[in-house]
């Protein structure tokens, strides 16, 4: 199951304004997402970015359980 949100902002905003009103509501829409965002298993990608009207529109979708739980647990470094 897939959830889907669109983020608009004005264009006008400067890019590190439309960057921190972006990030707060991805934030509260993970926090209110009937099936919570689970860090281990579930994505979060930016599908579409889209400037029109003097607006920038951001395309989100969380995907869940597409990761597999055991290999995110060992982050692979060089010794």
């Amino acid at each position: 199951m897939a959830d889907y949100m669109i983020v608009t902002v004005p264009r006008t905003m400067t890019l590190v304004e439309r960057i921190s009103e972006v990030s707060k509501q991805v934030s509260e829409w993970l926090e209110s997402l009937e099936d919570p965002f689970n860090f281990k298993t579930d994505t979060l990608e930016l599908t579409r970015y889209e400037q029109h009207n003097n607006k920038c529109r951001y395309h989100y979708i969380v995907e869940h359980e597409v990761k597999d739980p055991e290999r995110s647990r060992s982050f692979p470094h060089k010794s």
